[in-house]
């Protein structure tokens, strides 16, 4: 599971946040730093797709950031990347939420995702601290007036997805089975996401190009092969 041997299942610096030529935990640190102010010090978990057979793509990474002192969730990073243009763009999670062990974010849509949503987009987003079990909630509403608001005002999300996951043991055995199970799975994603949006474009669904005008303010983005 590591770069410098040859195997199905490796893991390359390129693929994810930040610089490939600084340590990604740094990367995720400075990340969290310029956005909250705080640099957090504890553990930083990685929940993401390995590159598979040569391929890698990952829809969304997540770096878990614990407290150095306990095992409490400080802070979650998102990173976001689209495709076919490669660009990645990190959102940061640090707010506590009404659950014990969840942290909340709410964002303005940064990168442009899907031609079928256009780019006046605001997203909540749920993540439950990484346990036996780990779920992620997003929301993604058009901005101004009741969007996030509780009770009968609040208006149904144009999106919303829901990841609920079980803790496996990484070992060898298990990442064999999951290769014999999806091989190259990015590609199989990708293949997900393409047939979803073909399937879109022929109900006669609204198609929104590309802005074109490159990452807004505080993206980072990625244009590295996958």
């Amino acid at each position: 599971l590591v770069a410098r041997r040859p195997g199905p299942l490796r893991f390359r610096r390129r693929h994810y946040l930040g610089d490939a030529g600084v340590p990604l935990e740094r990367a995720v640190r400075d990340r969290v730093a310029a956005d909250t102010g705080v640099r957090p010090r504890g553990p930083i978990r990685v929940l993401t797709q390995l590159s598979s057979f040569g391929h890698c793509f990952n829809p969304v990474s997540f770096y878990y950031c614990f407290e150095d002192t306990t095992d409490r969730l400080e802070s979650v990073v998102a990173e976001v990347t689209n495709t076919p243009w490669g660009e990645r763009h990190a959102y940061v999670l640090g707010g506590p939420d009404e659950r014990r062990g969840v942290l909340t974010g709410e964002f303005d849509k940064a990168l442009h995702v899907s031609p079928f949503m256009d780019m006046d987009h605001r997203y909540l987003v749920h993540a439950s601290t990484p346990s036996e079990r780990l779920s992620v909630h997003i929301e993604s509403r058009h901005p101004g007036g009741p969007a996030f608001e509780a009770g009968p005002a609040r208006r149904p999300p144009e999106f919303e997805a829901t990841l609920a996951l079980r803790r496996t043991e990484l070992t060898r055995r298990a990442a064999a089975t999951v290769t014999r199970r999806y091989p190259v799975a990015g590609a199989r994603v990708l293949g997900l996401i393409y047939g979803h949006a073909l399937g879109l474009k022929l109900a006669g669904a609204a198609v929104h190009p590309h802005p074109g005008s490159g990452p807004r303010p505080h993206q980072l983005t990625g244009q590295e092969p996958v």
